[in-house]
């Protein structure tokens, strides 16, 4: 991605690092505390409580639908001007569909307002039956024109929309986000300069309509001693969308001081505005074309505890942990790694690391090759070759409130060549009913996995029923012990399908999609990507009753006592589940899924 609007550089490395560092020095002599850019003030943003932000849509046009592979004219690998494809004239060749779904038990329509950056609006309606989800293909859609579109989704009732876009010059370059809700003040605990081949960058959106320009600050800060590294500003019109890419040369990004070798840089990102705005981030593989999406998480979304359902060490991939801390005291931060039960090492058992993050600073677990880390690996095995180390889930606790993300990535030594990426879970955000509007199932493709994790005392019944457009439905079962994770794989091909997930305990559901099922499927010298993010959580109404008995299943014991989670509220019946699928066997056609990288002149 290319900034298409100038950004104010307020601080620059060295001179911030000269006028701060005694600053910051003297106020943590007395009580640390942060001053926001901007004063507090009433936000008069259009949106409603059910309304959703997509702040970056892709279409190629129609003809990208239906365009021969063979087609296509070689490009340049990575970033550089895109080979055009003749009289198509198309520059990107990606497209994105927009998956929604009702999280309530009543119909309603969801209109999807898209502007092709502040220009060309086109408006969509979508019907959506009680608990049902729709699609809106972009590249089916004629007057949608070629180009870099955003949305806002607004419905009645609660709505949850999942954006996935796909690209053709990486070959399988995909990317999912959740629908983002808006906020004055964000965190973005993983932004990458380089390291491993991953350049980050930011799309932000701009929701106020009070202010002639709404400026958004955004800062970084050292790891350890709160000194202020840089700052910028942008100014948005109502309405504007701007961005920045961390590959590009003279942002503020590009002048950061390396941290890592290669002239290399990881960090967070803390950000404020005036008015309220949305922020989504990619992590974008530049040389091999794996590419994911994350929201910036608000201020709110900080906790003493942050939930992890997937984690992997050599195990088809590696994960890279980020941990930022939102307050001005050192935060005191301990995760402990719980194997699943037929993880090659650690089944069934915790190891535990701590560590400390200076006021507003963040640090970096990296499970993989270790560049991107700046704190010690925990003491996990990684096992003697590929795919013997481990996997499992974690629970993030500290004594500050924190936010953390998790990259997912596949490579080789020198590179990451796929990943995936999704924010922890709040206890807030645990749930027993999920909703997950469209499913990924193709032979020889990606296909969708429900990671559940229980952070609770009780075992948690889950079923997962997949209902196809035609209406023949199917029910996965399993039961998840305290404390642990499951996966929930599916069985047979519903490409297309809505899953429903529901649980009789307060779980957190990671949707995951991945070529690579088992160790057998498993290729790290090829970039097919992956997918991730948080399954749209049920709003309305009580949890159906279910009628499956659940018992705990026997576990080897753990070396850290089972972390606890909320207690569902309402009582839960038991209830039973049938595998059994019925009625004829169904493949909903799904449009080709294209990807470009993202060139110079946007």
């Amino acid at each position: 991605m290319h900034t298409r609007s100038p950004h104010r550089n307020i601080c620059s490395p060295a001179a911030g690092r000269a006028a701060v560092a005694a600053a910051v020095l003297a106020l943590a002599a007395v009580a640390p505390t942060f001053t926001t850019p901007h004063a507090a003030r009433v936000v008069h943003a259009q949106i409603g409580a059910n309304d959703l932000l997509l702040p970056d849509l892709r279409s190629a046009g129609p003809t990208t639908a239906t365009l021969p592979t063979k087609n296509i004219a070689p490009v340049r690998r990575g970033f550089g001007p895109a080979r055009r494809l003749g009289p198509s004239g198309i520059a990107d060749f990606g497209f994105t569909d927009i998956h929604v779904a009702n999280l309530t038990d009543s119909a309603f329509s969801v209109q999807l307002n898209l502007s092709l950056r502040d220009r060309n609006p086109r408006s969509f309606t979508r019907q959506l039956a009680a608990g049902g989800g729709a699609t809106l293909h972009m590249a089916g859609e004629e007057t949608i024109s070629e180009g870099y579109w955003h949305a806002t989704v607004r419905s009645t009732g609660a709505v949850g929309a999942i954006v996935r876009t796909g690209w053709v010059i990486s070959g399988t370059s995909t990317s999912a986000y959740e629908g983002v809700r808006p906020a004055t003040k964000l965190l973005v605990p993983l932004f990458v300069r380089g390291v491993d081949g991953v350049f980050s960058d930011y799309e932000i959106m701009n929701l106020d309509t009070d202010l002639e320009e709404n400026p958004v600050t955004y800062q970084t800060f050292s790891p350890d001693t709160g000194e202020l590294l840089s700052e910028w500003e942008d100014r948005l019109k109502p309405g504007a969308v701007t961005n920045l890419d961390a590959i590009e040369d003279g942002t503020s990004v590009s002048r950061l001081e390396a941290n890592r070798p290669g002239d290399a840089w990881i960090g967070s990102l803390r950000i404020e505005a005036a008015g309220a705005v949305a922020l989504q981030v990619y992590q974008n593989e530049a040389f091999e074309g794996g590419v994911s999406a994350t929201g910036a998480r608000p201020f709110s979304a900080a906790a003493t505890t942050q939930y992890v359902p997937l984690v992997r060490r050599n195990y088809l991939g590696n994960s890279v942990i980020a941990v930022q801390n939102r307050d001005s005291k050192k935060a005191n931060v301990t995760i402990a790694y719980r194997g699943a039960p037929d993880s090659p090492k650690h089944a069934n058992g915790t190891v535990e690391q701590t560590f400390s993050i200076g006021p507003y600073g963040m640090h970096f677990v990296d499970l993989g090759t270790g560049r991107m880390g700046d704190v010690p690996a925990p003491a996990i095995d990684r096992g003697g070759g590929a795919n013997t180390g481990f996997y499992g889930s974690a629970v993030i606790t500290s004594d500050q409130p924190v936010v953390a993300s998790v990259m997912e990535t596949t490579g080789q030594p020198d590179r990451t060549r796929t990943n995936a990426a999704y924010n922890a879970f709040l206890a807030s955000e645990l749930g027993q009913k999920f909703i997950v509007p469209s499913i990924r199932s193709r032979s020889a493709a990606r296909v969708t996995q429900f990671v559940v994790q229980n952070p609770g005392a009780g075992a948690a019944g889950v079923d997962v029923k997949i209902t196809s457009a035609g209406g023949r439905s199917s029910t996965l079962a399993t039961t998840v012990p305290p404390g642990e994770m499951r996966i929930v794989k599916l069985t047979e091909d519903t490409d297309g399908a809505l899953a429903v997930i529901t649980s009789d305990q307060a779980v957190a559901v990671l949707v995951y999609e991945t070529p690579f099922g088992t160790p057998g499927a498993f290729k790290d010298a090829e970039a097919a990507d992956t997918v991730a993010y948080a399954a749209p959580r049920y709003a309305g109404g009580s949890v159906p009753p279910t009628a499956r008995s659940v018992s705990p299943t026997p576990t080897a014991s753990a070396t850290t006592a089972t972390p606890t989670g909320p207690t569902p509220t309402g009582s839960i019946p038991t209830r039973t589940a049938s595998a059994t699928a019925s009625g004829p066997r169904f493949r909903a056609f799904m449009p080709i899924v294209l990807r470009g990288s993202r060139f110079p002149g946007r």
